[in-house]
């Protein structure tokens, strides 16, 4: 237990402006590095409707020497069947990686958008919440919430009977906002606590560092059209645990060995939470159980039917170099990555997709080009194998493949929609934060402080930089205040996009391991963690580069007669001639 102090778990960074507009301008990393001054010992972001990058979240507070807690601020629906915009707030806490994995899942499950789940945001049913395990504690959030100001009588019988029958691991939230409803509410769930034997326990709902970011985050929700009624009523500020003592002293609804008991509970819930470790071993996907033997044999099979290399080679030429490859793979644990490209390859081929003969390292591999996941011969280029994989050098293999836009999007669809025609087979689209450059925060924040059209297009025009982001000097003195919220906010995230040509490919299951979301942009699911986080716990990946002149030389090819050019093609016949680059 924290001696006089508390664990913060009911907090927003800027991945919660995603679902519910300019809801934070502070940084994540201002809000770990102010509770380890504070002294505390863990902490959750429990964002509006999404895990967003959690893993990075993991990881910086881990590396102040904090406890990790994975935690929602859930959307909550009575009702699929009625578009409804009730969307109740609901805190879900993991006890446990299990409970990370429910919560993950649950999230990814809300992002549908043709079931009913997803409406104006990413929700999840009563039923769906009433379902969860042990592993997930919850506590009943803000005023916003299912016993709140805007719930019905339905909905509040129903998750009190819950929350009585789950008492080891739910929680009623008081807060300590000094306005009316709020004293009203806390008085109400304290009278609920004493009739359920539920605890208490005192959520913060903090969504700036300070009073100077508190003003930042209201001048931007003004502007954006997204700031909420009487508000500013409410202290969302991050506080020490003697200023949430005094809050509450100053609310004065609520008896003295109540609210302080309420406080000490935040401590108990974050001793019921279990640390956990990720995994960080390389998560090939296995689509043979004896990968190893199936890619000696489908080489072997593949020189003797390949149109150049049994030509051009004997197999006592080749056999060395192929096994030697062969074995640095194996070495690597790469035969099942091998494998899964040579599948996404026969697709391609069998359905006439036009891509690229070769990019990158992979150009080195013989097994590589007998197996046509590439068109460079390695020996006859001279190529260097060890730039693709090595044994000094054990990396995650990667390899890279161009595609016009039209063939770009059939192979998109098979990796994610189609599951690769494989069974267990999950792939998604890397999610990327979109942040806060200085036009647009100029915008925002101009017209929250009252700054009309004109004035806001004239500031804008004298930003600098080859970019034309730059902030000047100029600028800070003719409108100090202006600017000095626009600098708060650079770099904040404000909303989300996808990956240009990466996809992730796993025989495991993503949308537990890491979160799904969807985007209003894309067709399809993408991961809630960014290519960054992916990367350093070895995810495969497939980066689908768009490269549109392929198009042309096979309509150009086509036009003259030929056949798909390839370095192998007569088109191709001497390499070191100019003339044919001319």
């Amino acid at each position: 237990m924290q001696k006089n102090n508390y664990t913060i778990y009911h907090v927003h960074s800027p991945y919660s402006n995603a679902n519910a507009g300019m809801d934070c301008v502070t940084p994540i990393e201002l809000t770990i590095g102010k509770a380890k001054k504070f002294g505390m010992t863990s902490l959750a972001f429990s964002e509006h409707g999404n895990v967003y990058d959690w893993i990075t979240k993991k990881e910086k507070i881990e590396a102040v020497g904090m406890k990790y807690i994975h935690a929602i601020e859930a959307y909550v629906t009575e009702t699929f069947e009625d578009k409804i915009w009730d969307n109740y707030h609901c805190i879900l806490i993991a006890k446990n990686f299990d409970g990370v994995q429910e919560i993950n899942e649950l999230s990814s499950r809300s992002y549908n958008r043709n079931d009913g789940h997803f409406y104006h945001a990413p929700r999840i049913s009563m039923d769906e919440l009433f379902n969860t395990s042990d592993n997930v504690m919850i506590t009943t959030a803000c005023i916003a919430g299912l016993l709140g100001v805007k719930s019905n009588d339905n909905v509040r019988e129903r998750t009190i009977n819950f929350l009585r029958q789950n008492k080891d691991r739910c929680f009623l939230e008081i807060q300590h906002h000094c306005c009316q409803k709020q004293k009203d509410y806390n008085q109400y769930v304290y009278e609920v606590s004493l009739a359920t034997g539920v605890p208490l326990i005192a959520g913060t709902d903090t969504h700036s560092l300070d009073k100077r970011y508190a003003e930042a985050r209201l001048i931007f929700e003004k502007g954006a059209g997204t700031a909420y009624p009487d508000e500013d009523e409410f202290n969302l500020c991050m506080l020490s645990y003697e200023d949430l003592v005094q809050e509450y002293e100053r609310q004065n609804c609520l008896p003295q060995d109540v609210y302080m008991n309420a406080i000490e509970m935040t401590n108990v819930m974050a001793g019921m939470v279990e640390a956990f470790e990720l995994d960080r071993s390389y998560k090939y996907p296995k689509i043979y159980e004896n990968g190893k033997e199936v890619l000696w044999q489908k080489t072997v099979e593949a020189y003797k039917n390949h149109p150049y290399a049994s030509k051009r080679y004997t197999w006592e030429e080749i056999e060395p170099r192929l096994r030697e490859e062969y074995e640095v793979m194996c070495d690597n644990n790469a035969q099942d990555f091998m494998l899964l490209q040579m599948h996404i390859r026969d697709y391609e081929n069998a359905n006439g997709i036009n891509y690229g003969f070769g990019r990158g390292s992979v150009g080195g591999s013989e097994v590589a080009y007998v197996n046509r996941i590439t068109e460079m011969d390695s020996i006859k280029y001279d190529l260097p194998f060890s730039r693709f994989m090595s044994r000094e050098r054990v990396n995650l293999a990667d390899i890279d493949t161009d595609y016009d836009d039209e063939s770009k999007a059939k192979v998109t669809k098979f990796l994610i929609k189609d599951h690769l025609n494989l069974p267990n087979m999950q792939a998604a689209q890397i999610i990327t934060f979109g942040t806060m450059k200085a036009k647009k925060a100029i915008e925002y924040a101009g017209k929250g402080l009252g700054y009309s059209l004109d004035e806001i297009a004239k500031i804008k025009k004298m930003l600098g930089g080859k970019d034309g982001e730059e902030i000047t000097d100029e600028m800070r003195k003719k409108y100090p205040k202006l600017i000095d919220i626009v600098e708060l906010a650079s770099g904040v995230v404000v909303n989300t996009g996808i990956h240009a040509s990466g996809i992730l490919i796993s025989d495991k299951n993503i949308s537990r391991l890491l979160g799904l979301a969807t985007n209003s942009n894309s067709d399809y699911v993408s991961t809630q963690v960014q290519m960054k986080s992916l990367d350093a716990y070895n995810w495969v990946k497939f980066d689908l580069l768009g490269l549109n002149t392929l198009k042309l030389i096979n309509l150009g090819a086509e036009y003259c007669g030929h056949p798909k050019p390839t370095p192998d093609s007569e088109l191709f016949k001497n390499m070191s001639d100019f003339a044919v680059y001319k």
